[in-house]
C-alpha cells in the first residue's frame, strides 16, 4: 500500500487557531502581540497565552506573518501578513465561499 504524502505546511496552517489569526491579522493590517493574545483568548480561540505564541511563532515560521520589534520602551513587537500570507487568505475565502455554496 501507497504510503500518504506528508504535508507539513498545511498541517501548520490548519492547526489550533492559526486559521482564525491570519483573518484577523489580515482584517486589522497591523496588529500587536497583545491584540492578538486578546482577540484569541476572548474569542475561546487557544486556551492560554503560551499557545498564542506558539500560533504566532509557527505563522511566522511559514512566512505567512512578518513579526517586527520595535525599539521602544517598553518594546512593541507588531505582526502584519506577509505577501504570501494575504495570498493565501485570499484562497481561503475562495474556499470558504465555494463550500458556502455547495
Amino acid at each position: 500500500m501507497k504510503k500518504p504524502k506528508q504535508r507539513p505546511l498545511l498541517r501548520e496552517l490548519f492547526g489550533k487557531g492559526r486559521i482564525e489569526v491570519l483573518f484577523f491579522v489580515e482584517k486589522k493590517i497591523e496588529v500587536t502581540y497583545s491584540d492578538v493574545r486578546d482577540f484569541c483568548l476572548r474569542n475561546k480561540i487557544v486556551g492560554s497565552r503560551g499557545t498564542v505564541n506558539i500560533v504566532l511563532r509557527d505563522l511566522t515560521d511559514i512566512r505567512l506573518v512578518e513579526r517586527k520589534v520595535m525599539a521602544t520602551r517598553p518594546v512593541r513587537t507588531t505582526y502584519r501578513l506577509t505577501q504570501l500570507g494575504r495570498q493565501v487568505v485570499k484562497h481561503l475565502e475562495i474556499i470558504e465561499q465555494f463550500l458556502e455554496e455547495a
